[in-house]
């Protein structure tokens, strides 16, 4: 073992070069297919390829499979996303609104006429008003407000 590291030069270009040929294009792979997301079939078929391919082209391979997963599998994971997203929300139950709520508040409403408990209008002053945001919009027009 000895003859081996005196023959490679020094001990740490032997080390370098496993870290670089050995571990590092599989760590490094594996750390890449975590951005494809959980049910992708690249995931698997990259690692298949990874071992197929010649130990001295791997470092450059797996630099490839960086670039290619960073706009692809990113772009991969977040469409997934949303769509595990739509499906919550059309599986979500729709809680309607209380109808003694409505009640109250018409009731309220008609007792009160267009002025509060106090006597002052209820209306908001124009110049208080602000815009919804889209955030409010959106629950409006989904039925939540």
């Amino acid at each position: 073992m000895v003859e081996l590291i005196e023959l490679a030069g020094a001990p740490s270009l032997l080390l370098t070069a496993i870290l670089i040929y050995g571990f590092a294009p599989g760590f490094a792979l594996r750390l890449t297919i975590l951005l494809y997301p959980k049910n992708d079939d690249r995931r698997k078929e990259l690692l298949a390829d990874l071992y197929k391919m010649p130990r001295l082209q791997r470092p450059f391979w797996v630099a490839e499979q960086i670039e290619t997963a960073i706009f692809d599998g990113v772009l991969a994971y977040r469409n997934a996303a949303k769509e595990r997203n739509a499906a919550r929300l059309e599986e979500a139950p729709q809680v309607p609104p209380s109808p003694n709520h409505q009640a109250n508040h018409v009731d309220m409403i008609d007792e009160l006429g267009e002025f509060g408990p106090f006597g002052e209008s209820t209306e908001i002053p124009e110049r208080y008003r602000q815009p919804l945001s889209r955030r409010e919009r959106r629950r409006i027009k989904k039925g939540y407000i």
